[in-house]
């Protein structure tokens, strides 16, 4: 799978997911906050990382409509999650959830094959070379 997430100093963005995570202003943290937040994560300051996982578990959530624990990306998905203090559940539970209030058109087009990733796009599961078994 392809990622759209565009980074920048202060920015995260993901066009297929449509979540996105910020520099998160911290009293008394000088001039350079280091905490972000997460679009379907907005109650807990997460650093750098962490909100980089958070993205990719988004749109991979989002580019995956068949996502359940037998599919072959659902220990990435746990692993990404785990790095958040949450389950693989509710991890994605919370972005389905976030990304219905937020853009339920990406579920209508993703539904009707008019998305990036229709349902029967052919995906490789996970990172190139890695495999969950």
């Amino acid at each position: 799978m392809t990622m759209g997430i565009k980074i920048t100093d202060d920015n995260m963005h993901s066009k297929l997911s449509g979540h996105s995570a910020g520099l998160w202003p911290m009293p008394g943290a000088g001039e350079s906050p280091t905490m972000w937040r997460v679009s379907w994560l907005p109650e807990r300051p997460v650093g750098r990382n962490e909100a980089i996982s958070a993205m990719v578990l988004a749109e991979t959530v989002s580019a995956t409509p068949d996502l359940g624990p037998g599919h072959r990306e659902w220990c990435f998905i746990d692993s990404w999650a785990a790095e958040l203090g949450l389950s693989a559940d509710e991890a994605v539970t919370r972005v389905r959830e976030s990304a219905q209030r937020e853009m339920g058109e990406l579920d209508h087009e993703r539904e009707t094959g008019q998305g990036p990733y229709p349902r029967d796009h052919p995906r490789q599961g996970g990172p190139a070379g890695y495999s969950c078994r």
